[in-house]
Parts: structure tokens; sequence; C-alpha cells
């Protein structure tokens, strides 16, 4: 997770998120959505499923001092479900430390990157 931060930090710089719309895919924590809207990001949508949603309505909380409540959402998401209610197209997904091979297969988080990153490459 921290060096998947450290790589948006260097591609994208300080500041390079500004303005960008950020999908983090099973955010868990939620910590790389809510450092992608520290890094600039005009909103960053953190999904996961709805057992975690308090946990990062939490942590949005306790980081805003640093990042605008308004700019972090979470907003439930099953990958087997269509994405269309994340109101796609990101100019970022997010996606870390969320494949458990017997909790959560990669096959469905396969899948919906592509539906999502299909959507970006038509808008």
């Amino acid at each position: 997770m921290y060096t998947l931060l450290l790589l948006v930090q260097k591609r994208f710089g300080a500041q390079g998120l500004e303005g960008a719309r950020v999908c983090d895919i099973g955010s868990g924590t939620g910590f790389t959505g809510i450092i992608a809207a520290a890094l600039g990001a005009k909103e960053a949508t953190l999904t996961d499923q709805t057992t975690v949603q308090a946990l990062l309505e939490e942590n949005i909380l306790l980081n805003a001092k640093q990042v605008s409540p308004d700019v972090v959402k979470f907003a439930e998401f099953d990958w087997d479900a269509s994405p269309a209610h994340l109101n796609p197209p990101f100019d970022l997904i997010l996606v870390s430390d969320c494949v458990l091979p017997k909790l959560y297969p990669i096959e469905p988080l396969v899948k919906v990157t592509r539906v999502l990153i299909l959507l970006l490459l038509l808008f």
C-alpha cells in the first residue's frame, strides 16, 4: 500500500492529482484513497463492502484536518456488480492489498477493473 502511494506521488508529484477523480477499489482502511485526496484529488471514491463502511467513514473523519470529508466518500461496491453507481470515468483507479485468494479471488477484481478502464477510454 505504501509502495503504491510512493509510486503515485513519484508519477504525479506532490500536487499532481489536483482536480483528478480517483476510485480506490477494495479500500479497506481507506488509506490509499485518503492519501490521493491529500495529493490534490478533487474527488476520491473509496469502495468496499458495507462491513467496513464504519471504519472507512471513521478514518475519513479522523483525517478531516488534512482532507475535506466532501472530497472523500464511501461507496458500497461488490466486484460482481456493475460499477455504474460509482459515476465513472475516473482519472485514476487505485487497487492495493485487496486480494485474498480464499476470501476475495482476483478474477472479479480483474473484470471490474477492465470495465472501469474501458469506461475511462470511452470518455
